[in-house]
């Protein structure tokens, strides 16, 4: 998989901010190019869901990893696109074809995308709101946030996530890591898959 570089997660608007060792990857010009790659990279990947749904037809989310693959060292991503990768990238490796494996997202307004696995949707495409009302051999793989735990443990997970990030001076969207819509937004959204979104 490529190691794609977020454009959502910096350290604000003064690079005086950025630790030394951090500065290549996160000055300014840096986050600039980063936000312009994925621009690209999610154009590309909108015009193609917006096709499906004209067609009504089911997401390809390895055409989508694809796209993302296709720019090599140059590819950027932030949830989503990082989401449709480990999807693949898991998808393609599973021994189990039985065990349920999709992405996951979080209903406005929150934004954010993770990778679930051992967990099905009800009837309508929703997954259980509370993390502890899922199947206690579900899995969550988030790569945006690098966490990969067991569905029960993620929120605990997520939380350290923000306070560490916090603690390193990382903002999310120019946003504080501890703000309540994102320290939150695990336990205050439901929780639907992607596919949802694609009616057949």
């Amino acid at each position: 998989m490529l190691p794609l570089k977020s454009d959502n997660k910096d350290y604000g608007e003064d690079d005086s901010r950025i630790p030394p060792s951090k500065l290549a990857r996160y000055h300014e010009d840096a986050r600039d190019n980063r936000t312009i790659r994925l621009n690209k990279i999610q154009c590309e990947i909108y015009a193609l869901e917006a096709t499906w749904r004209q067609s009504r037809q089911a997401p390809d989310f390895g055409a989508l990893a694809r796209i993302i693959t296709s720019k090599g060292a140059c590819a950027a991503g932030n949830c989503y696109e990082q989401a449709i990768l480990a999807y693949d990238f898991l998808r393609t490796r599973l021994n189990d074809a039985s065990l349920p494996i999709d992405i996951v997202s979080l209903e406005r307004p929150g934004d954010h995308n993770f990778v679930a696995i051992g967990q099905s949707t009800d009837g309508n495409g929703q997954y259980p709101k509370r993390f502890s009302d899922w199947h206690p051999d579900a899995f969550i793989v988030d790569p945006w946030t690098r966490i990969a735990c067991r569905a029960t443990d993620y929120p605990r997970q997520w939380s350290e996530k923000m306070e560490k990030w916090e603690a390193r001076g990382l903002r999310v969207d120019d946003a504080s890591p501890l703000d309540p819509g994102l320290l939150d937004a695990l336990r205050d959204n439901n929780k639907i898959s992607r596919r949802k979104a694609f009616p057949v």
